[in-house]
């Protein structure tokens, strides 16, 4: 589902690669995440678009907008959905509290 996820994002850009380069792109970003980096793997994230998608002859500005753009895709969607799925909870946990509470006196 993420290849799928980055090759889309790859064509929303009207980049159109071989079925080769969508999983040359995928491998290379997978293999960057494996670097030691920063938080959300800045860094060798872009890097490794903007050398996969060199070698198809695609600017270094261009790969670096498309890799920003997946990032956020794929991240800042499971971020959200986590912040909603703790935000649920939180007020789960906080009605059991306040029952046992209730209870207890």
């Amino acid at each position: 589902l993420e290849a799928a996820a980055i090759s889309l994002t790859i064509l929303s850009f009207g980049v159109v690669l071989p079925v080769g380069g969508y999983l040359l792109v995928y491998v290379m970003v997978t293999l960057g995440t494996t670097l030691p980096s920063g938080p959300g793997y800045i860094g060798p994230y872009q890097y490794a678009f903007v050398l996969a998608l060199g070698l198809f002859a695609i600017s270094r500005e261009e790969a670096l907008a498309i890799s920003v753009a997946a990032q956020l895709a794929l991240s800042g969607s499971i971020t959200v959905i986590g912040l909603v799925v703790l935000w649920r909870e939180w007020l789960r946990s906080a009605e059991v509290v306040a029952q046992s509470r209730k209870e207890a006196s």
